[in-house]
């Protein structure tokens, strides 16, 4: 396994009506629309993988899901930015397929629901300006 470290601005989205259902039911209830569509980005503002330098580069998640998501059959795609070079692209793709350990998709899918949650608390509490999730640190501006 190597060793990854991003850090950056980190957005998600999808087609639920007001509030995704996967936040309260751990990703087993059905969404709102009936499938998922969703997209996860994210912008390192520093980042490493095995000595390649991720800084300043974007990438962006999007899955679609039948059903509830803890029944899988979930289809994911990623975008690299176009400014990456070969090496930093293969290291993105690693870090978020899990090519490179615990992946990207798996923590923001399995911690999706945790993660929205602690974000809507450190604004309401106002008493965080972070949020931090695996390897990856989430701030809010």
């Amino acid at each position: 396994m190597s060793a990854w470290k991003i850090e950056g601005q980190y957005m998600e989205t999808c087609n639920c009506s007001f509030l995704c259902p996967c936040i309260t039911s751990n990703l087993t209830a059905q969404p709102t629309e009936g499938d998922c569509k969703a997209a996860v980005a994210m912008r390192i503002d520093r980042g490493e993988k095995d000595g390649v330098r991720l800084d300043g580069l974007s990438f962006l998640v999007m899955l679609h899901s039948p059903g509830p998501m803890a029944e899988g059959q979930i289809v994911v795609g990623l975008i690299v930015d176009e400014r990456a070079t070969d090496a930093q692209a293969s290291a993105i793709e690693q870090i978020a397929t899990g090519a490179a350990g615990v992946g990207l998709a798996d923590q923001l899918l399995l911690g999706a629901a945790m993660c929205l949650v602690a974000a809507w608390l450190a604004r309401v509490l106002h008493k965080a300006e972070k949020a931090h999730l695996g390897e990856i640190e989430h701030t809010f501006e």
